[in-house]
């Protein structure tokens, strides 16, 4: 299965900069890409040197370059495209046993100057921390970084030389060296800078308290914060005393506002968020400051900005159209003065033309209580014909209609990769083996939001879920226009929730395979011919959801149905089965009715999505994942069985 990974994780830690006792190293570690002033070519390098020194010492130590190619031979086959989730990546790590991580945060202080922290961390709780400062290029920090880490795990370097012969006798009179010393405090306004004294280290954040003995001299002293202007001074400590400095601030501010709300911006071609933003501070210099919404032509504004200004950024991107051309009739074919809406907002009446975003999803054209709706694609200054046919009268939409199942007869398939006619069988799905199953009926279609809704309503099924921080504008919960989508980012315990309300339950793995293929042993649903976007909603090449990058309403690829006639059997959205997943369970399941091994850790999905490839749209492609996740390619559908 494909996941996506990120480019590192965001860990920083403000504790002492102290180093507590490791009882003993660990066996196993995970060695993410540092996080900070680093690139990722140069944060890829540290964590291999931190692996490579580890390993000499014994430990088994994982980065995520490492670790990917192990995993070309286990089941999770594609880890390397894991962009978008840490939490796919905190799974895998944790099926290898690894439950200690150590992570590693680079600041830059200057041009050749970095301030380095390790930090050691066992099934989430903090065990020890090292921090050291590196002069030189980025390219040395590897070595340096590899050197804490020894010392972070409690490792000692073995001795070096041996001489044979005694030793420890005899001495010499000593004489104590060293006088008085003076206690010094060292304090910033604003509090937060890194001190150091005569090139060491002494303070990480004087925002906590921060006193140091010193033999009294004249040393020089550095206060540095980020955006502040760098303090070096010659300081004659002679007494117990406070140095206490004001830095200056080094950056403007810099706010922007688009009509309308909400685009992303970037600054110099780095993303920077979504606005209204407001007083981002920024060094002294150039910036270019654009607008990049595909949903509007560019817009921005390029400025200089001095130490201590202000620039107020507005911007009003022109939005780029298209066009659609209404025309409405009964089925009589006689023409309907009827309402048309986009995405849900009313645009104007048909027959008409009205100008819309080329980045609107659906539209639908109403009138009383019947309704007809499609799902749109559109690109800048096209115009589409749009017939909407209204069964005038009708109280529900033109899609398929809530409850329609599909009854699947008693007898026998096979279940399996039927390597004849397919060449991407995975062990898991060996062997292609024969089983009968007793009458049943499916839904023809996966579970759609708005039935969801009447669950959600009765208080059988939960809602707060189902709009994640990370799925965002992915999931189909909550947006009033995609009720004919198939619901998503549903744990499998919510999918029994709504199949058990519904008076149904979940298939087994058995039922799915054969209403998706069957009883002729083919490769997809729709045969053996390759899958295209004229059958199924998936990722068609870097082009997710066929272009839409979200799911379709269901059945919108009818001419990919099943041999029994259920819709979107491959794509649009994983579906949940009752199983537990085994990756040998075929070579001892039942044949007859099997359904699933009697426990496990990981429930099966089937049938691709509209988030991944072709590959994964074979009817017997199976997978197993937590039953507690909610992604936004995972839905549902249901079945009764047949008296």
């Amino acid at each position: 299965m494909k996941f996506k990974h990120p480019a590192g994780f965001l860990f920083v830690l403000l504790l002492l900069c102290a180093t507590a006792a490791v009882a003993e190293p660990p066996k196993k570690v995970y060695v993410p890409n540092p996080t900070g002033d680093v690139s990722d070519k140069v944060g890829a390098v540290i964590a291999s040197e931190i692996s490579a020194a580890l390993m000499k010492h014994g430990i088994q130590a994982f980065t995520y370059a490492n670790l990917a190619e192990q995993l070309k031979q286990e089941e999770y086959k594609e880890v390397l495209q894991c962009k978008a989730d840490d939490r796919c990546v905190d799974e895998v790590v944790a099926g290898f046993g690894v439950a200690t991580r150590i992570f590693t945060q680079a600041t830059k202080l200057g041009k050749n100057s970095f301030h380095l922290e390790l930090s050691l961390e066992t099934k989430g709780k903090f065990k020890n921390k090292v921090t050291r400062s590196a002069e030189g290029s980025e390219a040395s920090l590897g070595r340096v970084a590899a050197e804490m880490s020894l010392e972070l795990v409690g490792l000692k370097k073995s001795d070096v030389g041996f001489t044979e012969g005694t030793f420890g006798e005899g001495g010499e009179d000593w004489v104590v060296g060293g006088g008085a010393q003076v206690i010094v405090a060292f304090e910033s306004d604003p509090v937060g800078a890194i001190v150091r004294v005569d090139g060491k280290l002494v303070c990480q954040d004087t925002s906590k308290r921060c006193s140091r003995m010193l033999s009294p001299g004249t040393y020089r002293v550095v206060m540095e914060k980020e955006k502040h202007v760098t303090r070096d001074e010659k300081v004659t400590l002679d007494k117990d005393q406070t140095v206490s400095w004001k830095l200056e601030e080094n950056f403007g501010r810099v706010s922007v506002t688009t009509t309308p709300p909400g685009l992303p911006v970037e600054i110099n071609r780095q993303v920077a968020g979504k606005t209204p933003l407001s007083g981002l501070e920024l060094a002294p210099g150039r910036y270019e400051i654009r607008i990049n919404d595909p949903c509007f032509k560019e817009a921005g504004k390029r400025l200089e900005l001095q130490r201590g200004e202000r620039e107020n950024v507005k911007l009003k991107p022109a939005p780029r159209q298209a066009a659609l051309r209404v025309a409405a009739v009964d089925k009589e074919g006689n023409a309907l003065r009827a309402d048309v809406y986009v995405d849900g907002k009313k645009v104007g009446t048909a027959p008409g033309v009205h100008k819309v975003s080329i980045c609107a999803q659906q539209v639908e054209v109403k009138k009383g209580g019947a309704v007809w709706e499609k799902a749109l694609s559109l690109g800048e200054k096209q115009v589409v014909e749009l017939n909407a046919v209204l069964e005038v009268g009708s109280p529900v939409a033109v899609v398929a209609s809530a409850g329609d199942m599909v009854l699947i007869a008693a007898g026998k398939f096979m279940m399996g990769c039927n390597a004849r006619v397919d060449s991407e069988c995975d062990g898991d799905e060996k062997p292609y083996h024969e089983v009968y199953l007793d009458a049943y009926s499916m839904d023809r279609h996966e579970v759609t939001v708005g039935e969801y809704r009447k669950c959600v309503d009765a208080g059988k099924c939960a809602s707060k879920h189902h709009r994640t921080k990370s799925a965002g504008k992915y999931c189909n919960w909550g947006y009033s226009a995609r009720d004919s989508h198939p619901m998503n980012c549903v744990d499998w315990y919510g999918a029994k929730a709504y199949c058990e309300y519904a008076g149904k339950r979940l298939p087994t793995e058995a039922e799915w395979e054969k209403a998706a293929r069957g009883t002729d042993g083919r490769k997809f649903p729709w045969g053996n011919k390759a899958a295209s976007c004229s059958v199924a909603v998936f990722d068609s090449g870097g082009n997710d959801g066929c272009g839409k990058d979200r799911t379709w309403p269901v059945c919108s690829k009818e001419s990919g149905n099943s041999p029994y006639g259920l819709c979107d059997m491959a794509g649009n959205v994983y579906e949940w089965v009752a199983d537990w997943y085994g990756k040998d369970y075929y070579d001892s399941s039942a044949r007859r009715s099997p359904a699933g091994p009697s426990s496990g850790k990981l429930r099966v999905l089937r049938g691709g999505s509209w988030h991944y490839g072709a590959g994964l749209l074979r009817a017997s492609f199976r997978y197993g994942f937590s039953p507690v996740s909610r992604y936004r390619y995972l839905g549902f559908r249901c079945v009764v069985s047949s008296e």
